[in-house]
């Protein structure tokens, strides 16, 4: 199922991440429940953007169900001195209209959406390609993997959003500790991107090596190939063995 702007544009969409529920209200005759959090949202082209506060800063993001990122930055917001003083940056692969290129990513140290505050969020820095984006109104987006550790009423009949607990503020966010950002070949898992100081770069590591064999170095267990092993908690160690002959153990790890 696929859920379209549409479906947004006429009702109130009350989306239960945790149960997985979905309903449907009549924008008429619908009352907020008491105890949730009222954001506004305000116009943004086609979509709708919300303000949230990062790292004690006003943001305007636009509201995106569809991003797979906690957070995208725009360089109207990450641009400048002050933010990027004593800030970890690597990179990271994104794909586009333009096709794909590398992007800064960060984490930024506090987010505060709907009344509670997450750390540790992952963030491309998004780049700029003419003058216009970069004095647009917009600072950045916010996705799902944020926006889904809620309980969520979209009213976009009404221009806002509700933000229900309970909430968990503490799990960490997914993100890549190996640094490899791989595709699926007939040969293996080819490296397409190779992030700025991981643990991949570090090893020597480069954009079209293949991984042919993938084993947990601790125990010696042949792992999947394409299971999502490069991205996951830290502090695992896998021996990799190379198209070329080569091996090589990697140590997963919080690169930035």
């Amino acid at each position: 199922m696929v859920l379209g702007g549409g479906a947004f544009e006429r009702t109130v969409v009350d989306i239960d991440f945790a149960n997985r529920k979905i309903a449907f209200r009549d924008p008429a005759t619908f009352k907020r429940p008491d105890g949730m959090h009222a954001a506004r949202l305000f116009a943004a082209g086609d979509n709708r953007a919300i303000d949230i506060d990062i790292e004690g800063r006003q943001a305007r993001m636009v509201f995106d169900l569809g991003n797979a990122w906690p957070a995208v930055l725009y360089p109207r917001f990450w641009d400048n001195p002050a933010f990027l003083k004593d800030r970890s940056v690597s990179s990271t692969l994104s794909g586009g209209w333009g096709g794909m290129h590398s992007e800064g990513l960060t984490r930024l140290r506090e987010v505060r959406i709907g009344g509670k505050a997450f750390g540790g969020v992952p963030s491309p820095l998004k780049g700029v390609r003419t003058e216009h984006e970069r004095a647009g109104t917009l600072d950045g987006n916010v996705g799902m993997p944020l926006l889904g550790r809620f309980h969520l009423i979209v009213n976009f009949p009404h221009q806002e959003v509700l933000f229900g607990t309970p909430v968990d503020t503490t799990t960490p966010f997914e993100s890549n500790t190996t640094g490899l950002a791989l595709q699926r070949t007939e040969g293996g898992a080819k490296v397409l991107h190779v992030a700025t100081a991981s643990p991949a770069e570090k090893l020597g590591l480069k954009p079209g090596d293949v991984i042919t064999h993938l084993k947990d170095a601790r125990t010696g267990k042949t792992l999947p190939l394409f299971d999502g092993w490069n991205r996951g908690p830290a502090g695992r160690a896998f021996h990799l063995t190379l198209q070329d002959g080569r091996t090589a153990v990697l140590q997963s790890a919080a690169f930035y």
